[in-house]
């Protein structure tokens, strides 16, 4: 959900990597550090993660990725003019 949140901010794939990097290095509990790592004011991420708008966003960008057509296979799954680029990105 936190990059649910993230998307409100202008800079966020090197947040979004950032994260993904200490998940696949079994370092998920250091994911706030990211912010530090990318020189991001935490707060209006950290607001957005712990409120109601957050969780409706979460909720909407699911049900985005259920109704993908054909469904995603992976994360990413990067769609352009509602066509998967699949590896080709």
């Amino acid at each position: 959900m936190i990059a649910t949140c993230h998307w409100l901010q202008n800079v966020h794939f090197g947040f979004i990597n950032c994260v993904e990097d200490l998940v696949m290095n079994r370092k998920r509990e250091e994911w706030e550090s990211c912010f530090q790592k990318q020189g991001l004011d935490p707060k209006p991420v950290m607001e957005c993660y712990n409120s109601d708008q957050g969780h409706k966003l979460s909720l909407k960008y699911g049900k985005q990725t259920d109704a993908l057509v054909p469904p995603h296979k992976y994360v990413p799954w990067v769609v352009v003019d509602g066509q998967p680029l699949y590896e080709d990105y």
